[in-house]
């Protein structure tokens, strides 16, 4: 991330504060109460997931068994990044995209 993109990161949340970011913890009952019909449940789509090997809100050993549940998930661990990804290194995540979409 360069010095500018964190710049207007922080500017952002200083004028906004974190409270979006926060909301997703407030509805957590919500979700987890909508979220209970999928017990149990298989999805057949094809998916894809980007992670990363030094993510520790989401270590890649959190999603071990997400293929019991996502037969046609195609996992992509990204080397030498963390929760930001996506940010960090754009064309390993850009390169899994192409690929799990066939633009190779």
């Amino acid at each position: 991330m360069t010095q500018a993109e964190q710049d207007y990161y922080v500017k952002s949340l200083a004028r906004r504060s974190f409270h979006s970011g926060l909301n997703w913890y407030k509805i957590r009952r919500i979700n987890y109460e909508d979220e209970l019909a999928l017990v149990g449940k298989v999805i057949t789509h094809p998916c894809l997931m980007v992670s990363a090997d030094k993510d520790f809100a989401l270590p890649p050993a959190l999603t071990a068994h997400m293929p019991q549940v996502l037969p046609n998930l195609k996992m992509v661990v990204v080397q030498n990044a963390s929760h930001w990804v996506n940010t960090e290194d754009p064309d390993a995540v850009n390169k899994a995209l192409k690929t799990f979409l066939g633009f190779n």
